[in-house]
């Protein structure tokens, strides 16, 4: 399941807030759910985003996100520290990031310098794909099949690409592995692509011809995710 859109040409309002704002607790996010996020964002797409902790309760609640996480240029959450939980030491080591002039990027957390110019950005595990090439990830996180959602942009950082691949659902889907889903990206066009939290939390939500919210793959599961990374086109 993806989406490929033109970034500059559609110029779409991107939404990361979290539930945040809603509340008065000291963690980054209140979970939800792509379908809520989407209704109450008012977005016409959605994908999951960022790892988060603790995972996973079937109740909405205060959730610390893994990397960095910026809505319309405020800092939701700061950059990539080292944690142990969901995907040991590369939990949000990676951000995507769109900045004010509409230019997109993946970016290792060692290289974000300057978070000024910068207006959305999610963060995720590892870089699967650079320069158009597989990049090759050792470990059962990389080579298992699971649901995964993944993000990628064009060589000239104009097109963006969302992905998710189904997964956990015998008979339908197995998931895919790191390599699988990076060789599926360059297909799409991705000169990089970025690996998002995946497996129960792999949504994404489109809005229906009658403005409601759907969910445009099969989801192993309707988690209640840390944030999501919307799309609202006029």
């Amino acid at each position: 399941n993806y989406i490929k859109f033109n970034l500059k040409k559609l110029s779409p309002t991107v939404v990361s807030k979290t539930k945040r704002e809603l509340s008065k607790i000291s963690f980054e996010g209140v979970s939800e759910t792509g379908l809520e996020f989407l209704q109450r964002s008012e977005v016409d797409i959605a994908i999951n985003a960022n790892f988060f902790y603790p995972c996973c309760e079937e109740r909405p609640e205060p959730k610390d996100l893994l990397g960095l996480v910026i809505s319309e240029g405020n800092i939701i959450s700061s950059p990539y520290e080292i944690k142990d939980e969901p995907c040991g030491k590369d939990c949000g080591k990676f951000s995507f990031i769109i900045n004010f002039d509409k230019t997109m990027d993946i970016l290792s957390a060692l290289d974000l310098k300057d978070l000024s110019n910068i207006q959305t950005a999610v963060s995720g595990s590892h870089m699967l794909v650079n320069k158009s090439k597989v990049i090759k990830i050792k470990g059962a996180f990389s080579t298992e099949r699971h649901p995964r959602t993944v993000i990628g942009i064009d060589k000239k950082s104009e097109s963006l690409i969302l992905v998710v691949f189904d997964g956990r659902q015998p008979g339908y889907s197995s998931g895919v592995t790191f390599e699988e889903a990076s060789k599926w990206l360059i297909k799409l066009g991705a000169h990089k692509a970025l690996n998002l939290d995946g497996g129960g939390s792999s949504i994404m939500a489109i809005k229906d011809q009658f403005g409601k919210a759907k969910a445009f793959n099969s989801p192993s599961s309707l988690r209640l995710n840390g944030n999501h990374l919307g799309f609202r086109f006029l």
